[in-house]
């Protein structure tokens, strides 16, 4: 659940981001601009090569298999997959905090 919130909470914020109109700096292939897919996400969306779309789907099924197949899985009580903790908050956790988090 935490690793799929966190995905959804990531797929959300490019949406957002997206619609106010920021964008990459540079071109996403050879002659076209990462503006000029336009501002709306379902558009831009399609507006993206078949490589383009190929190489994010196949990064992210990537790092989910990687962190699926990671020993102890973290269903069964291994470390959660890319953690991202800049304050450390989760390394000051007891155990039973960690196991409710």
């Amino acid at each position: 659940e935490l690793k799929h919130s966190r995905v959804t909470m990531l797929a959300t914020a490019g949406w957002l981001v997206n619609s106010a109109g920021v964008f990459f700096p540079g071109d996403l292939t050879h002659g076209t601009k990462f503006s000029d897919l336009g501002s709306k996400p379902l558009e831009a969306w399609a507006a993206v090569p078949f490589a383009g779309k190929f190489q994010i789907l196949l990064f992210a099924g990537c790092v989910e298999f990687f962190s699926e197949v990671k020993k102890p899985h973290y269903m069964k009580g291994g470390p959660m997959g890319l953690q991202c903790d800049p304050l450390g908050i989760y390394e000051n956790m007891t155990p039973e905090m960690r196991k409710t988090r």
